[in-house]
């Protein structure tokens, strides 16, 4: 996405370069110190571009921000008044001088410009804005203010007034500055490290690194004015114009929703963890404060222990106060688990409870299908009983079988730990030896079984035991004849995606004329339909006997439980 300036589309990359030209001609005027109106034309020039280029910026980012949310359209907006500020104070400060008539108005002004960056800052989205926490991030900064502000005072700000390099109350101007600088880094900071969308984080880290760049010139400025070193369009002023042109980048990359390939903004949420300690630079202060305090007891003569002393003190209280918040929202957080450690132990209670009932319900589910199952199996016994044809007693030996072979099933499920899955590697051999029996060729037929622990859901099982029951009553009715020896072979494995069935034996062979899926015969016909049922495929081998081979897919809750 492009940008206009004064009707020309720029890119970020385009944006980029021509900032780095504006600082490199800048920096090549400071270096020269050519003293000449043509110098201090072009110094004008170049502040002029800069102010002019982070302004349309920011008027795109306030503009381009709102979908992100009104409180980022607020921060950038009140980022936009808080540099106006700064435009006209340096306009103020490059005319009239700091120590001309105005010089109050210009540090007040720069005051404000102060106030309403640090306002900006934490109007961004990622600050707890609830009631309680508020109230801890403004005690850790007036910790930090309080702190600093001290430190400033004894050190720098009374000896520049005992030495008359500066007036009382623009000294208080310059503390006020150096103040509001620790809490625009303590925003900063604590922004940084508790801001974690993905889309604005580049605008974010290159604002806070212009803002640190801003903060630490600022410094320097006052310190060096202190001490009486100060020179106008020093190699200082380089620092003020790229904190500005950073903060134009950051607008930019707000406004045309660039985002970078760089590792250290794709990866803030790792230096957030890395980093975490600076989200508690007030107990760090806290440490330096109180070894002022100690320093300043070790020199009797000292006049600034009382001061230091009550600095120490507010900012003692202040930490305690903080950690009384602290104790208390940690004892509300305490019965809120305590609370909700209660809800879901009675929560788990009453769904084992739950599950428990549903378990016998299911077992009993299972006990009277097999019960139903098995007085039906009586029936047809003593319809068998009474009946003197001989195919239809075939007929029934053949429904008895396939009624057993569901019976076992649902009998294994009551049995079963798991009351949805069967292991048949158990249950194959019980149905085939319970075949053997049926058909008094227990002596002359052995059995041979090769299966894998494979576990089906009654889903599966049901139509696979038919299966089972269909193709190996074929294989004892009709491959051996009447005195021949044989066997029976079985197998039941895993591959790749599919489990494979095989059911073979070596007797006399099917015959030719027999297609097992176009077949008219009963048994076939089933064994197709089951199949099916299962969404698989059969195949038939003619050699050396008969061989079925059967191919069906895993089930997805088998194959994720299994």
């Amino acid at each position: 996405m492009k940008i206009s300036f004064y009707n020309v589309p720029i890119s970020f990359k385009n944006y980029l370069i021509m900032s780095f030209i504006a600082l490199l001609v800048y920096l090549s005027i400071l270096i020269v110190r050519v003293s000449s109106p043509i110098s201090d034309y072009l110094i004008i020039i170049i502040y002029l571009m800069v102010t002019s280029s982070v302004f349309i910026s920011l008027f795109y980012a306030v503009k381009n921000s709102k979908k992100y949310g009104k409180h980022t359209q607020k921060a950038w907006k009140t980022l936009a008044i808080g540099f106006l500020f700064f435009a006209i104070s340096d306009s103020l400060w490059y005319l009239l001088g700091i120590k001309s008539e105005y010089a109050y108005l210009i540090s007040f002004t720069y005051l404000i410009a102060y106030i309403l960056l640090t306002a900006g800052v934490f109007l961004f989205p990622g600050f707890p804005f609830t009631k309680e926490k508020r109230f801890k991030t403004f005690l850790d900064m007036g910790t930090v203010i309080l702190s600093a502000g001290l430190t400033f005072l004894v050190f720098l700000f009374i000896p520049a007034i005992e030495n008359n390099h500066l007036s009382i109350q623009l000294s208080l101007l310059y503390m006020g500055t150096l103040i509001l600088d620790f809490a625009l880094f303590f925003a900063l900071v604590k922004l940084l490290f508790s801001h974690h969308n993905p889309k604005t984080i580049e605008p974010i880290m290159i604002l806070t690194i212009g803002l640190i760049v801003l903060i630490i010139t600022d410094s320097l400025y006052i310190s060096n004015d202190l001490k009486g070193i100060y020179t106008k369009n020093g190699l200082l002023s380089i620092g003020w114009t790229i904190s500005y042109v950073l903060i134009g980048l950051a607008a930019f990359s707000q406004a045309t929703n660039h985002q970078t390939k760089f590792k250290l903004f794709s990866k803030s949420k790792l230096i957030s963890w890395r980093l975490s300690w600076i989200r508690y630079p007030q107990f760090l202060w806290v440490i330096f404060a109180y070894t002022l305090l100690i320093w300043s007891y070790n020199f009797p003569s000292n006049p600034y222990t009382l001061i230091i002393s009550i600095g120490v003190g507010i900012t003692i209280a202040l930490i305690f106060i903080r950690q009384l918040f602290v104790l208390n929202e940690n004892e509300k957080l305490y019965e809120s688990a305590k609370k909700e450690i209660i809800r879901r132990k009675k929560a788990e209670k009453e769904i084992k409870m739950s599950l428990e009932e549903k378990e016998v319900l299911l077992k009993e589910v299972h006990h009277r299908v097999k019960n139903n199952l098995q007085i039906i199996l009586s029936l047809l016994s003593l319809q068998s009983l009474h009946n003197k044809d001989v195919e239809y007693d075939e007929l029934l030996k053949d429904s008895q079988s396939r009624i057993k072979s569901m019976a076992l099933i649902h009998e294994k499920l009551y049995h079963s730990k798991n009351m949805a899955m069967i292991n048949f590697a158990d249950y194959i051999p019980e149905i085939v030896n319970e075949l053997l029996k049926s058909y008094n060729l227990n002596p002359q037929v052995k059995t041979n079984f090769n299966i894998e622990d494979i576990y089906l859901d009654i889903d599966t099982a049901v139509p696979c035991g038919l299966i089972i029951n269909e193709l190996t009553s074929n294989s004892l009715k009709h491959a051996f004849e009447e005195g021949m020896h044989g066997k029976i072979m079985i197998t039941l494995h895993k591959k790749e995606n599919k489990y494979e069935l095989t059911i073979k034996d070596d007797g006399k062979g099917i015959p030719d004329d027999i297609d097992p899926d176009s077949s008219d015969t009963l048994g076939l016909k089933v064994v197709n339909a089951l199949i099916h049922q299962i969404d698989g495929d059969i195949k038939l081998n003619r050699n050396n006997g008969t061989e079925f081979v059967i191919k069906f897919k895993i089930h997805d809750s088998i194959h994720k439980n299994y």
